[in-house]
């Protein structure tokens, strides 16, 4: 969220949904702004997670048999973390690695590139530990390494453990092993379903020298996910994924071309695809089962500039969810574009729809997607004025037929702003209500939408009608 319109849009719309006509009139609940950032999901795959693939990969050093089995830090020692179901010394190249913003007690230290406990005395740290000056982090204390946690070897100059990060074997010495806790690979366009207290997300991965492919992952927090199973379940993009009857249907990108595959599936894992594309000339779908049985497909239309997004949205529908009849295109980036808040949108990427019920008991889909525009004004830096840079934020609109969107008055309801001027890109949106509050997952990447970071999470509280 916008700092400049956090404030204004928590005040004045203490709720977001829609009643009566026109549809953004009358009480809303909250689950379009304000939205709370988070931090980037920790996804396992193993007992690794999976960073940005600009990142690399990166581990410690370790001797044979470090490293207990966990689900939560507090299963570990005091300098360890429970990465991906095991203790170890966590590594980190970014603040953001070592935990969510608000969590104060752990910092990265980027010249050794782990995770460290905060501290001022040593009173601050653990029994056998002792808070450097300097650094103010806590470090254990030792004669051996027998006397460090997993990860860490004994510094004999100074007397305290210290952690050897790695890529690989080769920068481990004295028999020990790189045990890499990150991995690189892209992840995009996430598609998640609630499953009572469990979240399962489909979403596009593409490791290193690979191709795109569709794969499956759980969660109990919709924080920290779990490839399940640990392969992928069909080579493809983008997916879209509901519950229908007694198993799944799937739309998804074909893997090198401008078109969207159907698939279906008993238990969310084996899919089956058709022989034949369900739409042509389309990408980045979004499947929605409606309130009358029906299903409607939301696509980007493939074309326009150069880089992620088109020309617009558009829309197909289906009675039984096998054949699909091709709509007229319902979002154009001319619709979203504002002369204040967000100008000169000129491309609308990966749409992400819901069907939902307004507090009049009316239908209605609710359509969430992102756009390339600029949203602040021009700044003055060191004398001059220069323009801010256009990036992808996240945007919403709503129609109470399926296929009249009206853009949300306060677009875009999701745009970050680093160091009060940066804007970077948020894309590929998915948003569901979990526990007691909405979560909006989404994809990181630079204003141009390149140099992608991978998945993060915001909240929005849910307060019932």
């Amino acid at each position: 969220m916008r700092p400049s319109f956090a404030f204004a849009l928590a005040f004045t719309l203490s709720g977001c949904g829609f009643t009566g006509e026109p549809i953004f009139a009358g009480r809303r609940i909250p689950d379009v702004a304000p939205w709370e950032d988070l931090a980037p999901l920790t996804i396992c795959d193993g007992t690794r997670r999976i960073g940005p693939l600009a990142d690399g990969p990166l581990g410690v050093c370790e001797a044979s048999g470090d490293g207990s089995a966990c689900t939560l830090d507090a299963d570990c020692r005091s300098r360890e973390r429970c990465v991906c179901g095991r203790c170890a010394i966590a590594v980190c190249d970014t603040g953001e690695e070592c935990g969510a913003s608000s969590d104060k007690l752990h910092v990265c230290t980027f010249g050794e590139r782990r995770c460290d406990r905060t501290c001022t005395t040593d009173a601050g740290c653990a029994a056998g530990e002792s808070c450097v000056p300097g650094k103010s982090v806590c470090r254990g204390t030792c004669s051996t390494s027998d006397d460090c946690q997993a990860g860490e070897t004994c510094q004999t100059s100074t007397g305290l453990c210290i952690a050897n990060p790695c890529e690989d074997d080769s920068s481990c010495f004295g028999g020990r092993r790189c045990a890499l806790e990150r991995i690189p690979a892209a992840l995009a366009e996430p598609s998640p379903l609630v499953d009572g207290d469990r979240l399962t997300m489909w979403l596009e991965r593409t490791d290193p020298m690979g191709t795109p492919a569709v794969w499956r992952a759980t969660s109990r927090d919709g924080l920290t996910f779990t490839f399940d199973p640990p392969n992928a379940i069909v080579d493809g993009r983008a997916p879209s994924v509901v519950k229908s009857g007694a198993g799944y249907l799937m739309l998804y990108g074909a893997p090198s071309a401008s078109s969207v595959l159907r698939a279906s599936s008993p238990d969310g894992i084996t899919f089956a695809p058709d022989a034949q594309p369900a739409l042509a000339a389309a990408q980045s779908p979004s499947l929605v089962q409606l309130y009358d049985g029906s299903y409607a497909a939301y696509f980007a239309i493939p074309g326009g500039p150069d880089g992620p997004g088109g020309p617009g949205v558009g829309r197909a529908t289906s009675r039984d969810g096998v054949t699909f009849d091709l709509q007229p295109d319902v979002l154009s980036p001319a619709q979203v574009s504002d002369p204040v808040l967000w100008r000169d949108v000129d491309r609308i990427s990966s749409p992400f729809a819901q069907a939902l019920l307004g507090v009049d008991g009316k239908p209605f889909v609710r359509l969430w997607f992102s756009a390339h525009g600029t949203e602040s004004a021009s700044s003055m830096q060191f004398g001059e004025t220069l323009p801010t840079p256009p990036d992808f934020s996240i945007g919403e609109a709503a129609a109470g037929d399926g296929a009249t969107f009206q853009p949300y008055p306060f677009n875009p309801v999701f745009d970050r702003v680093l160091e009060f001027l940066t804007h970077p890109s948020e894309l590929d949106p998915a948003v569901v209500p979990f526990h007691d509050q909405w979560l909006l997952f989404y994809r990181r990447a630079a204003a141009d939408g390149t140099k992608s970071e991978n998945l993060a999470v915001a909240r929005s509280p849910a307060q019932p009608e």
